[in-house]
């Protein structure tokens, strides 16, 4: 699948698990400020154009749920894929600026899956958040600071489609609680068991 991977189109409209991982086993992320300016930078360009449903960093790779907004499509902008691009060189800038280094941080292109069922949304949300537990990060997921669970479960204002992702579990957060539960007690997206969409980047 790798070459659909990294050629597979950004359309308007519809759902897309982008990922990517650093190059040679680095770390994109190397302290607290390292994520919270990658995500500052999401809110500010990505979030222009780009509907932003779930994400989630980890030290040496990361996952986002995005939809690019029709709207969007007509503007005289750059397209969808070169709007994320610019986001992923800003950050590398930043990151090289940061740590004296120079040449490329991530893979060459990002990797994107297109979500097309219902179901398989509403897994990758699950997925996305389970991640850090799934690399032994943490020993429950719901701990995890960088990524939109606990945004999921909190009230404080954010750029996220809360609602949207709501909707698919009825508009009831309990819903949403228990629907990540009922996943990690049925191995859903565990080693062994891929799902499509659910492809981890390393």
């Amino acid at each position: 699948m790798p070459s659909k991977l990294l050629k597979t189109p950004i359309l308007p409209d519809k759902y897309y698990h982008i990922f990517n991982k650093a190059n040679n086993s680095e770390k994109i992320f190397r302290d607290d400020f390292d994520y919270q300016f990658f995500l500052l930078k999401l809110s500010k360009i990505v979030i222009a154009g780009i509907d932003v449903y779930s994400f989630c960093l980890l030290p040496n790779h990361f996952h986002l749920l995005i939809k690019p907004k029709l709207s969007f499509q007509n503007s005289k902008v750059v397209p969808f894929k070169e709007h994320l691009r610019k986001f992923f060189q800003i950050y590398v800038q930043y990151y090289n600026e940061k740590y004296k280094r120079k040449g490329s941080l991530f893979l060459k292109s990002f990797r994107r899956i297109e979500i097309k069922e219902d179901y398989y949304l509403k897994y990758m949300v699950f997925y996305i958040h389970y991640n850090p537990q799934k690399h032994n990060l943490i020993s429950d997921y719901k701990n995890y600071r960088f990524s939109s669970y606990r945004i999921y479960i909190n009230s404080r204002q954010t750029n996220l489609q809360k609602q949207d992702v709501l909707k698919l579990f009825d508009d009831n957060l309990e819903e949403f609680i228990a629907f990540h539960q009922d996943c990690i007690e049925r191995r859903v997206g565990f080693e062994g068991t891929p799902s499509l969409g659910m492809e981890s980047p390393n």
